[in-house]
């Protein structure tokens, strides 16, 4: 799978969210751009363990938000 067909999560400045840019600084993580694979990720809790750290509530709300907004995107596109 590139690179481009990925969606990167970052955690940077206390806080964990969607990258669009690829550009942020922070340590990073890579998904697919499905629905199911965030969900098994934070299910399995394997977004945390990549990026060592605890996602808030706050972070996992906006984070399930601006991915599901790429998804929609990708799929007017």
């Amino acid at each position: 799978m590139a690179k481009d067909e990925l969606v990167r999560l970052v955690r940077g400045g206390g806080r964990v969210c969607v990258d669009q840019t690829g550009k942020r600084a922070g340590r990073g993580a890579y998904l697919c751009a499905r629905q199911s694979c965030l969900e098994t990720a934070l299910k399995r809790n394997r977004l945390a363990r990549s990026l060592a750290t605890k996602i808030s509530e706050d972070d996992l709300t906006e984070i399930k938000s601006t991915f599901k907004s790429l998804l929609d995107e990708q799929r007017a596109s």
